[in-house]
């Protein structure tokens, strides 16, 4: 097992960081910065509507916090950008490429992870060559345009005994905020938990990352 497994496999329980320009009214490199600040371990970069030159220009400076805190950094879809940047890893959805031409493309010490929205597409998930899952949205979200039907606390207490018994981590995103956070940690305890419109819709997002951990980690 790579180091870069080793240390997200040692993450569980705890929150997953993602940027969204869109939401906090700050550029990339400022969200990820609050986020280090607040204690964040993993921060995904996901910022959909830039350019790819501006996508490159924020990966790198990311990337080179990220690197000088000690903190796993993901890039959402661009299998180029994260390979061009030296990120730790990519984030697939269903319609991006598949997690074996990432592999083949990045290799064997790159992280990847892959989007699911349903049962089917998370039992298929296993035989894929990836290293953490995601379910969601759990909750209805509006944090995307078009987002799917809310795979529900149920799919997601299925999803936690199913990639315990695999051993890989599981992620669980989608309208998860102070009000069903411990709904969610019950029910799918041991995940990594993504907040996205709860940290970055903050006054401040490093307070909201922190707040968010210590109420996660201390499940």
């Amino acid at each position: 097992m790579s180091e870069l497994r080793d240390r997200l496999n040692e993450l569980s329980p705890d929150l997953y960081c993602i940027t969204d320009a869109g939401i906090a009214k700050r550029d990339d490199a400022e969200q990820v910065e609050e986020m280090i600040v607040g204690g964040a371990k993993l921060i995904q970069l996901r910022n959909k509507s830039a350019v790819v030159a501006d996508l490159v220009s924020a990966a790198k400076r990311c990337r080179e916090r990220c690197g000088q805190a000690g903190v796993l950094f993901i890039v959402n879809d661009n299998i180029e950008v994260a390979a061009m940047v030296g990120a730790d890893g990519v984030h697939l959805g269903q319609d991006d490429a598949l997690p074996s031409e990432a592999r083949t493309m990045l290799g064997e010490e790159f992280l990847i992870g892959i989007s699911t929205h349903n049962r089917d597409q998370l039992v298929r998930a296993i035989d894929e060559p990836v290293d953490y899952i995601a379910l969601g949205p759990i909750y209805g979200t509006t944090t995307k345009a078009n987002p799917d039907p809310a795979a529900g606390v149920e799919l997601a207490k299925f999803a936690s005994e199913l990639l315990a018994k695999d051993g890989r981590p599981l992620v669980l995103i989608g309208g998860i905020n102070r009000s069903n956070l411990q709904e969610i940690t019950a029910a799918a305890p041991g995940a990594l938990y993504a907040v996205i419109g709860g940290v970055l819709n903050s006054e401040s997002i490093a307070d909201a990352v922190k707040s968010y951990r210590e109420s996660i980690r201390q499940k």
